[in-house]
């Protein structure tokens, strides 16, 4: 691909990302990362109830261009000795529709908001990548 064949592709995919559609990105993006902790708490819940582990969501500050800083739910995880983190990263990610990450003494799990189908980029699911 030479350099106006990438432009033209450039050009192409910032047409459908328009400035005046920005606050509507980052409203579903909050509303992803709501519906993210609303498939893992009922799988916690039962664990918090025995005593088996904790969790508190507390404010997490992101900065992004186009929006600045603002605040999102971040988990945290306890049980025994050990402690898990879990974390919006951000919607601007190169592939993704945002990404949350999982963190623990020994390692990071990612989960990146993508498209269902590519034909229907409006169904986006989580989707997990082990190892990076």
């Amino acid at each position: 691909m030479g350099k106006l064949e990438f432009e033209e592709m450039l050009d192409k995919h910032n047409i459908l990302i328009a400035k005046d559609d920005s606050e509507k990105r980052h409203q579903e993006w909050l509303k992803a990362i709501d519906q993210f902790y609303a498939m893992i708490i009922p799988w916690l819940k039962p664990f918090e109830e025995k005593g088996q582990l904790r969790y508190e969501i507390s404010e997490v500050f992101l900065v992004e261009d186009g929006v600045g800083t603002y605040t999102v739910g971040g988990m945290q995880l306890r049980f025994g000795n050990h402690a898990v983190s879990i974390r919006p990263v951000g919607k601007d990610i190169v592939g993704a529709h945002g990404r949350i990450d999982m963190e623990a003494a020994r390692g990071t799990v990612k989960f990146f908001l993508e498209e269902k189908d590519v034909f229907k980029p409006e169904e986006l699911v989580w989707k997990i990548l082990l190892y990076s």
